[in-house]
């Protein structure tokens, strides 16, 4: 290529040659492409000058004189005046003086002069392309080609960018990847790992609590709920958040809880599943043992809440309903039954801490049934007007 007029004034530079000599020495038609468009010219005289170098001298004392006399016209200008503006300005001090030569009657000029008096500096930028050859996905990850980029498809249990980070099923996993910082999070359904949802973990010393916000992912209960001989349950009243720590009643002491996902196998069907559902179920007694005329109930924050079964019902659940279509309950909570028992678990809740509450979309409308003679509620109506929602906190072990 030629040689740029500036290189023995101003030094260093990145040199964008279009033509080599041996093409540019040709009285023939030269130029660029510009904005989806040729720009042409006729070299006149063979000069094979075909290029554009920016200098690293960004404050030239002295430059070659040529642009004073030769060659401002618009053909030199055209690929300024196609240009489009970008949306991610770049820092103005990469913006470099340049020259532009071109032929042989093609042109020459330099910024700040001439029909270039408006533009201060320019900037070459150097295009890359990234395959996937350039690309490792780790762990059996492969790679393909999606909408023009390589991307890695994961093999099971792992994601990312290039598959470096293992699926997170649970809190616990959270703890382990990324430490116990409470907060909520995204995390996968192991039976269905294309089901992301969000969680709130809270962790404490020795142990955390599972809060699932509002999905349609399909959970698996097991992986979140560990210490199955209590359960947190957070509700929304009057825009605060109160705890209640609920437990078997001290007969049953040595009873596990029982959560379930969109099942109630082994315990008594709640009313509005068909409705309302999917739905997280906590059970209490199961049916063989609810159906005794005996004293049942629930336990909270230490102090058990009875009542003797009166004819062998055999319910023993709150169930938490994800409700997609937001349909009523059942017209049973109409005539029935809002007992004291039903209320007593809310009226004993703790507020809760403004670092650990909970966004909104974790409070499902819920449903109570125990007994047999211990009462039934749907929050949202008669003494539980003013219950928004409670979250299940499945609790595990660190």
């Amino acid at each position: 290529f030629n040689a740029p007029l500036n290189a023995p004034f101003l030094g260093k530079y990145i040199y964008v040659g279009f033509l080599p000599r041996s093409i540019a020495a040709r009285r023939s038609i030269q130029g660029y492409r510009a904005g989806s468009k040729d720009w042409e010219f006729n070299n006149c005289d063979a000069n094979p000058n075909s290029y554009i170098a920016f200098f690293y001298n960004n404050s030239p004392l002295q430059t070659h004189s040529y642009h004073k006399r030769c060659c401002y016209n618009k053909y030199m200008r055209n690929w300024i005046d196609v240009s489009t503006r970008y949306s991610l300005p770049i820092p103005d001090d990469y913006f470099r003086f340049f020259e532009m030569h071109m032929g042989g009657c093609g042109g020459y000029v330099v910024p700040n002069y001439g029909t270039f008096s408006d533009i201060v500096g320019a900037v070459p930028g150097f295009r890359f392309d990234v395959t996937c050859s350039d690309i490792h996905c780790h762990h059996g990850g492969s790679c393909i080609i999606a909408n023009g980029s390589p991307t890695c498809l994961c093999s099971s249990g792992f994601t990312g960018s290039q598959c470096k980070e293992k699926i997170p099923f649970s809190c616990k996993d959270i703890a382990i990847s990324k430490g116990p910082i409470t907060g909520e999070y995204l995390i996968y359904s192991r039976t269905k790992q294309s089901q992301p949802y969000n969680v709130f973990c809270e962790f404490h010393q020795t142990y955390g609590l599972t809060f699932v916000s509002n999905t349609n992912a399909i959970i698996d209960a097991n992986e979140l709920f560990e210490i199955k001989s209590q359960v947190v349950v957070r509700h929304l009243r009057n825009n605060k958040q109160y705890d209640s720590i609920l437990e078997q009643i001290t007969p049953y002491a040595d009873k596990p809880l029982t959560v379930k996902y969109n099942s109630f196998a082994g315990f008594r069907a709640p009313l509005n599943a068909k409705k309302m559902g999917p739905y997280l179920y906590l059970g209490f007694l199961d049916k063989d043992t609810a159906k005794a005329k005996n004293t049942q109930g629930y336990r909270v924050n230490d102090a058990d809440q009875t009542f003797v079964n009166c004819d062998r019902n055999p319910n023993s659940y709150i169930t938490f309903y994800f409700n997609p279509k937001s349909n009523l309950p059942d017209g049973y909570y109409k005539r029935c039954c809002y007992t004291p028992l039903m209320k007593t678990w809310l009226d004993v809740g703790v507020p809760v801490d403004p670092a650990r509450q909970l966004p909104k979309s974790y409070f499902l409308q819920f449903e109570m049934h125990v007994g047999g003679c211990g009462g039934y509620a749907i929050n949202g109506y008669n003494t539980l007007a003013n219950i928004k929602g409670a979250a299940l906190g499945m609790r595990f072990e660190l």
